[in-house]
This record gives structure tokens, C-alpha cells and sequence, in this order.
């Protein structure tokens, strides 16, 4: 492991030091209190400077949630779109996220759509579940049931509780998929082990 102070050094000059330091200063073991803000968003913006897609997409997270600077959905957006156009999964699934709820941007159920999908084909699992959703309800895409299945099953495989219920649901209403009692209670005994709290009360009211 890279000390601290070797990534000190390095950072003069080095774009992934600058992040590493960055990321060691706010979430660190060591990290100091209260955490140093203004000196975490200075060493990302130079790496995000010098091309470090985690800078750009870290940056996002910063003024999306307003970590030590006042929130700026504008600048979110600008800094998730540079980590999303570098194919960081993450930042494609919160820039899909803005673009459904119109934050900082124009909303757009078909922009929200592509990036979801981009953030899926990447192996986000939760974009994975979500674009299960937009191309069963045709948000932004049109419909196309098995897709979401595919979609679904890949989110399960990960542990989504929500997947393996959406799974459930498929195969009880047959949506995508043959009808089927035992995959549908397969499924959501799967949610359920996960905590998924409607599993459980449809697996205690529906399959006794």
C-alpha cells in the first residue's frame, strides 16, 4: 500500500496520485476531522484536469450531494457526463437518474433510457433492475418484456433483492415469460433471504 506520504509526492505532478490522495483525505481511515473539503476538491479537479475518469465522476458526487460546497446540479451533471462519456457505470446511472427527475437538466425519459442502458451493459446492477423496469413500462423505450427479463436476471445473479422480486412478478403474471408458480416463488424467496419486505408477504399470503 501507497503511503500518504509518497502520494503526496507524487501528486505534484501525477493525476491518479492527486485522486488517491483525494479519496484517502474523505474516506480514509485516518481521514482527518473535520474532513478537509476545499483540499479533496482541489486534488480531484486537477486529476479530472489531466483525465482521471473516478475524479470526474467523484466530482459529480460532491456537488450532487453537496459535500463541503453548496449543491450545483448543473455541475453534477457536467462532471457525471465527462465520467459517463468514459464509460464509468456509476455516473451513467446517476446522470440517468437526473435526466428521469429533471435535475439540473431537462427531463427526458429517452435520455434517462440511454444511459440507464449504458450503465446496464456495463454490470451496474442496479441500472441492470431499473432498465428492466423502463422496458417493461416503455419509459423512454418501448416495450419489450423478454429484454426485461434478461435485464432482470442479471441484476439477481448480483443479489438485487428488488430483481429477484421483479423476477417473481414476471413469472406469477407471466411478463416476459411462461407462467410459473414454482420460478415465481423462487423468486421471491430469493428477495426475501435479501429482506425484501413484500416478498415476504407474498410468500406468507400467497404460497402457504
Amino acid at each position: 500500500m501507497v503511503t500518504t506520504k509518497t502520494l503526496i509526492k507524487l501528486a505534484k505532478t501525477d493525476a491518479e496520485a492527486q485522486f488517491r490522495l483525494g479519496y484517502r483525505l474523505a474516506f480514509g481511515r485516518s481521514k482527518p476531522q473535520p474532513v478537509k473539503w476545499k483540499e479533496i476538491i482541489n486534488f480531484w479537479r486537477k486529476s479530472a484536469r489531466s483525465g482521471n475518469t473516478r475524479a470526474s465522476f467523484y466530482l459529480g458526487v460532491v456537488y450532487d450531494q453537496g459535500w463541503g460546497v453548496r449543491r450545483n446540479y448543473r455541475l453534477a451533471e457536467w462532471f457525471y457526463w465527462t465520467a459517463a462519456c468514459k464509460g464509468h457505470a456509476v455516473a451513467q446511472f446517476n446522470l440517468s437518474l437526473m435526466f428521469r427527475d429533471g435535475v439540473g437538466v431537462q427531463q427526458s425519459d429517452w435520455m434517462a433510457a440511454y444511459w440507464l442502458k449504458k450503465s446496464a451493459e456495463a454490470g451496474f446492477a442496479e441500472a441492470q433492475r431499473d432498465f428492466g423496469v423502463a422496458l417493461v413500462k416503455g419509459k423512454g423505450v418501448r416495450v419489450n418484456a423478454p429484454k426485461a427479463v434478461h435485464f432482470y436476471r442479471m441484476a439477481a445473479k448480483k443479489g438485487d433483492a428488488k430483481a429477484n422480486y421483479n423476477l417473481g412478478l414476471c413469472y406469477q403474471n407471466g411478463t416476459g415469460v411462461r407462467k410459473s408458480v414454482r420460478f415465481a416463488k423462487y423468486y421471491f424467496q430469493k428477495a426475501a433471504s435479501r429482506g425484501h419486505r413484500l416478498s415476504k408477504h407474498i410468500l406468507t399470503t400467497r404460497f402457504v
